[in-house]
């Protein structure tokens, strides 16, 4: 008569060992993931490139009559509404990808600390940390300079044309509502990255 096979608790090691590999798996998902959202922020600024030159062929394209109507606000304030939009999107990317590195740095961190006893890994942005802290606010100043650059418009038009008219104040209009959204968000983004470097 055989003896049933009793199961023994796995050994502390083994233990620690199996939930090393978990957290590992776990870093290197989050890191493949911050790399998808670095390639597609790296294709917001091609998009806005191409975004741009495609209103000059168009505005250079329109009758003569409608290009002095249309063509300022289809290629200044159109334009600055794309690339405001484009930032937002990249400004979101940013976000996720400074949320996973808070994520690493004060959730996992921790646990593979516990299991190797050691500090000594992971420590390129531990590294960062000891940046001056002039870049404390960083991702604020694309709204600023999206900001200046509305401004910038906005005198252009009037300066160099001589007059604001309706189709100006609804550009104008359209891209300080939009420059909210990207304000809010790049503040947010700051806030995460100080949620790591503090």
């Amino acid at each position: 008569m055989t003896q049933p096979k009793v199961r023994t608790a796995p050994a502390a090691d083994d233990t620690a060992r199996f939930l090393l590999d978990v957290h590992l798996y776990e870093y290197q998902t989050l890191t493949t993931r911050a790399t998808y959202y670095i390639v597609m922020g790296t294709s917001t600024w091609p998009l806005i490139i191409s975004f741009i030159g495609f209103l000059a062929t168009v505005w250079h394209n329109l009758p003569e009559q409608e290009s002095s109507r249309y063509g300022f606000f289809l290629f200044w304030w159109i334009g600055a509404l794309g690339a405001q939009l484009a930032l937002i999107f990249w400004t979101f990317l940013v976000c996720e990808q400074y949320k996973t590195i808070l994520y690493i740095e004060t959730r996992l961190r921790p646990l593979v600390q516990d299991l190797v006893h050691t500090a000594d890994f992971w420590l390129y942005e531990q590294k960062l940390r000891g940046r001056t802290r002039l870049k404390k606010w960083l991702e604020l100043q694309t709204e600023l300079w999206m900001f200046v650059a509305i401004l910038a418009i906005a005198l252009y038009r009037v300066l160099w044309f001589h007059r604001f008219d309706l189709f100006d104040w609804v550009g104008l209009a359209m891209n300080l509502v939009v420059l909210v959204p990207l304000s809010l968000l790049a503040r947010s983004a700051a806030k995460i990255r100080h949620g790591w470097e503090c």
